[in-house]
């Protein structure tokens, strides 16, 4: 793993794979945009468990929920204080059956969702 002088890290892998990514100088950069980042999930599809994570500039209040398909909240985390920085959430997909599903961060300045699949 080295990081090049664009400020990009590369990464190869067991297999025939390069992984790269940009460092960013702050938390991130469309924080200040829209309030948050919320990340695509990984892995996807996933088995027994998938993460995601939701950056943030400044400390605010959230919520945070997983939707089926149908749009039924199945797991709710309302009144949530973000302060600034990156946090980390783990879905555990055991009990969920195989399909499409849907995580939400809803603030008062904004709202990001993201899909995910369970694969069983």
């Amino acid at each position: 793993m080295g990081i090049g002088s664009t400020g990009k890290v590369y990464a190869s892998t067991d297999s025939a794979g390069l992984w790269r990514t940009v460092l960013p100088n702050k938390v991130n950069t469309q924080a200040d945009q829209n309030g948050i980042i919320l990340s695509q999930n990984f892995p996807n599809p996933a088995t027994t468990s998938t993460e995601f994570s939701v950056s943030n500039d400044h400390t605010m209040k959230g919520s945070i929920g997983v939707f089926d398909a149908l749009g039924r909240k199945i797991i709710d985390q309302s009144n949530c204080t973000l302060i600034p920085g990156i946090h980390f959430f783990t879905i555990d997909t055991k009990s969920l059956s195989t399909g499409t599903y849907f995580y939400k961060v809803q603030t008062p300045e904004s709202s990001e969702t993201r899909s995910f699949v369970v694969s069983k």
